[in-house]
């Protein structure tokens, strides 16, 4: 499927759209109109093992910018320990903080592509994050540190886990909180979708009784009309 993404256009001034898999040849072929128009910033994440689909793409005009791998934690197994991290619906942080948080993403899809810029990526960070804190997501959160997330057919599925007082056990209490608040809550499991080289990432989440279940490419499209 092909979709529109205004958010993305507010920092990249050109029509911007993403795909959605399943991924059709008609979708495909919908975006070679549209680019043939006019300038477009597309991106799209597949299944790295779907080596058509990448052909596909890369044919298309697609530049790989990054992997990221999905994680799972089921909620059959036992409980995990305790934890004093507060869970709600939105998190006050200051512009300095979010800043902080927004800079810190060096591994992101955006900050990876070269013919982005990094103050335009950082922006782009920024905006997110305000959404997320601000009511886009649940938030779970210990001082400055938070993780947001939503739930969705039975599944908890995190948005972003930003640390800004290293070394402090502080994502391991996150993720703690989250999932057993998840377990309380009925639902399955526990999802999350993290850069493949954001190492710390995922060893938190390893640490934390999380899975890896697949990895994706992610790629962008840059078409100067």
């Amino acid at each position: 499927m092909l979709r529109r993404t205004p958010f993305d256009e507010r920092f990249f001034a050109v029509p911007c759209y993403r795909l959605v898999p399943p991924i059709e040849p008609s979708d495909l072929r919908a975006l070679a109109v549209v680019r043939s128009e006019v300038a477009v910033f597309a991106c799209a994440k597949v299944d790295a093992s779907d080596l058509a689909t990448v052909s596909r793409l890369e044919a298309l005009g697609f530049r790989r910018i990054s992997t990221q791998v999905r994680l799972r934690r089921c909620l059959e197994s036992p409980p995990g320990a305790a934890s004093d991290a507060w869970i709600g619906d939105r998190l006050e942080l200051g512009a300095a903080d979010i800043r902080a948080h927004a800079t810190q993403l060096e591994t992101g899809r955006v900050r990876q592509d070269p013919r982005i810029a990094t103050a335009t990526a950082i922006e782009f960070y920024m905006a997110w994050i305000r959404n997320s804190i601000g009511g886009g997501k649940r938030v779970a959160s210990i001082d400055r540190n938070f993780l947001t997330f939503e739930d969705t057919a039975g599944a908890r599925l995190i948005d972003l886990l930003s640390v800004l007082s290293k070394r402090a056990g502080i994502a391991a209490r996150l993720l703690a909180a989250i999932v057993e608040d998840a377990r309380k809550a009925g639902l399955r499991e526990v999802n999350v979708l993290t850069d493949r080289d954001n190492i710390a990432a995922v060893h938190a989440y390893s640490a934390a009784g999380f899975v890896p279940e697949s990895l994706l490419a992610v790629f962008h499209l840059h078409s100067a009309r």
